[in-house]
């Protein structure tokens, strides 16, 4: 898990194509200083050409989605990535349902199905 921060993509995420999963504190738990990447929940899981300008783009604002910036701003986010150089879409749809078949939700901030 990487902070999702502009000097973390600069230095460890490639423009490269692949999937991703971001974690960040939910509202109730943005004032717990204890917690932890692992403990952070799943809010958003996606896939793109170019995993660092994808996450930059989030980290802008300028993604369009604007709950999921509002997760982001506190600063807290982390990230995961894969890359994946084909069917990286088809890979995002598996993470995806395999998240709605074990919460019986979809993350929090995709606003729509792969």
């Amino acid at each position: 898990m990487l902070p999702l921060t502009p000097s973390a993509l600069a230095t460890h995420v490639p423009s490269r194509a692949g999937v991703y999963e971001i974690r960040a504190p939910a509202a109730a738990e943005s004032r717990c200083p204890a917690d932890t990447a692992e403990r952070l929940p799943v809010v958003y899981i996606g896939s793109t050409r170019d995993l660092r300008k994808r996450l930059a783009d989030h980290l802008r604002g300028s993604s369009g989605n604007i709950t999921l910036h509002r997760h982001l701003a506190e600063g807290r986010a982390k990230v995961r990535f894969r890359i994946v150089e084909e069917h990286w879409r088809q890979l995002e749809r598996r993470l995806y349902l395999a998240y709605r078949e074990t919460f019986g939700i979809p993350p929090p901030c995709n606003r729509m199905s792969p």
